[in-house]
């Protein structure tokens, strides 16, 4: 794993900004369903430790394999309809019934059109359990580990694990399991992060073809699921003292400052030359309960008057 800095070369938007932190986490070498179970766990232990409850989330599953036969060898699809019907069924929720029948039937063969294949894809694409599908498409071997992982996930308590035939995770370099952790929060309903199986994606950089599973959950989507639901935890300060300077320099008020420290204490002094003012305000936008404001009198009458400009209380 790790969690690292990155940037994004696109528009900023709600819960996607162009810099931001992410935790990568990934299993490398696995084929077998353990590695899809290992990352969803860790996934759901996650917004657990957070202290959200299972209600306030859903983690949705898919097969991108189940996906691929079911466009190509069930419905008789080409490869390229089948990628453009992929990233289609990807954006369904935010489109019309109408206006993804329209692009459906645009993107494929007149052939297709006329065999009510994309009806066919419609009725398949409202089933929402995987007994609801066609038999002959339900006993597919290619649902096999997406239900050995659904009864994992079960039988380990995450009971808000969900099959979602619609969901994509867009990217053509998925090859099997996808999910999606969402937050069903109505003011904030979205993915908030996902990931998925990418069997030899590793191979474009000029190694061996290794099985991979991974995801990676975002800062900023992950601070507003904690927002909407009032799990973020309250920030506090670490610094117990902020020194404001009036009209003295940094030099005069080093010796107060370091026996502070010494004291135990943990004090940040403004150096900036700013006014009285706006060096307090820094200590309120930095969530700063104590000062002291000292200038020639102080230092000479060694008297320093501390305020909490929370309570307003001197002493």
């Amino acid at each position: 794993y790790s969690i690292a800095n990155f940037w994004r070369y696109e528009r900023a938007q709600r819960g996607r900004l162009r810099e931001f932190w992410q935790l990568n986490a990934d299993i490398f070498g696995v084929e077998g369903i353990a590695a899809e179970h290992e990352c969803i766990s860790l996934a759901d232990q996650i917004l657990q430790e957070f202290g959200a409850k299972r209600s306030m989330y859903e983690i949705r599953i898919n097969s991108r394999k189940f996906i691929n036969y079911m466009l190509t060898e069930y419905l008789g699809f080409s490869d390229v309809e089948t990628q453009t019907l992929v990233r289609l069924i990807d954006k369904i929720d935010k489109m019309s019934k109408a206006e993804f029948v329209a692009l459906a039937e645009a993107a494929v063969r007149p052939a297709k059109r006329e065999d009510g294949s994309v009806d066919k894809l419609m009725d398949i694409l409202n089933s929402k359990d995987p007994s609801e599908l066609p038999k002959d498409l339900a006993s597919s071997e290619t649902l096999d580990g997406l239900g050995e992982l659904m009864t994992m996930l079960e039988k380990d308590g995450v009971s808000n694990a969900k099959f979602d035939i619609k969901l994509m995770r867009g990217f053509d370099y998925y090859t099997d399991i996808v999910f999606e952790a969402f937050d069903t929060h109505p003011d904030n309903n979205r993915a908030m992060f996902g990931g998925g199986r990418y069997d030899g994606l590793v191979a474009n950089f000029g190694v061996e073809p290794v099985p991979t599973f991974g995801f990676a959950p975002g800062d900023v989507s992950t601070q507003l699921f904690l927002e909407s639901h009032e799990l973020m935890p309250k920030f506090v300060s670490e610094t117990d003292l902020y020194v404001v300077l009036a009209g003295v320099e940094y030099p005069q008020v080093l010796r107060l400052v370091t026996s502070l420290r010494k004291e135990g204490l943990n004090v940040a002094v403004d150096v900036s030359g700013k006014k009285i003012g706006a060096q307090i305000k820094t200590a309120e936008k930095k969530n700063i309960t104590n000062i002291i404001v000292v200038g020639e009198e102080e230092l000479k009458s060694n008297r320093f008057k501390l305020k909490n400009i929370v309570s307003g209380a001197e002493e």
